[in-house]
């Protein structure tokens, strides 16, 4: 994510955010299954995992609770980095790349130059969670492209509908230890979110019944 391409007025930036703990389960969970072949279309895996199958037992069969606490015990460094990479999920992606300061130790500011971007460079950030209101509020963003959408339809499509199961969630303790690893992105997470549905507000977009 470049200053200087978004500056350029070349193109218009969208984003739809989601829960960062919920974000970081489900990209377990399909971090996990594309690596063990669970999932048709996944090509592969990450190459770095691919020999995770054949050296640890029973890896494809792990919760997320099972593999937090083996991680926690024994893998601090090395591969499981991909399953678990740390705070900045979102931080970090907002933040982009060019800027020194989005590389700093100092997350603070990594995070205040990441909500600059949500609200100085994105014409439109939705959050999820809201599916209905934000496709809503993007046909009354950009009505030349959303306009003609049916957005009840869209917003309770199954993206992945070849998922046949559901994964379990993971305890209270895994989770409150994922919120409390995750918490800049947490933080970046409630800003977007205000700023959201001070957007709805403004723009008296509401739910239709």
């Amino acid at each position: 994510l470049g200053r200087g391409l978004m500056s350029a007025n070349l193109l218009v930036w969208m984003n739809l955010v989601r829960d960062p703990s919920d974000l970081f389960v489900s990209m377990y969970y399909y971090q996990r299954d594309c690596t063990c072949g669970f999932i048709p279309a996944c090509r592969g895996g990450i190459p770095e995992l691919r020999h995770m199958p054949h050296r640890v037992p029973h890896f494809c069969k792990r919760t997320l609770d099972q593999a937090w606490e083996v991680w926690n015990t024994t893998y601090q460094v090395g591969s499981l980095r991909y399953y678990f990479p740390g705070p900045g999920l979102l931080v970090n992606y907002f933040c982009g790349v060019r800027d020194p300061a989005c590389h700093a130790e100092d997350m603070a500011k990594r995070y205040f130059l990441a909500r600059a971007h949500v609200v100085q460079e994105y014409a439109f950030v939705g959050v999820l969670e809201h599916m209905e209101l934000s496709m809503r509020l993007l046909q009354r963003t950009l009505p030349g492209f959303f306009e003609g959408v049916n957005v009840r339809a869209f917003s309770k499509l199954r993206m992945n509908p070849g998922a046949t199961h559901l994964d379990p969630r993971p305890s209270q303790a895994t989770l409150s230890a994922i919120n409390n690893a995750l918490q800049w992105d947490h933080r970046l997470y409630r800003f977007i979110k205000r700023l959201f549905f001070m957007r709805l507000g403004t723009c008296n977009v509401s739910l239709v019944r």
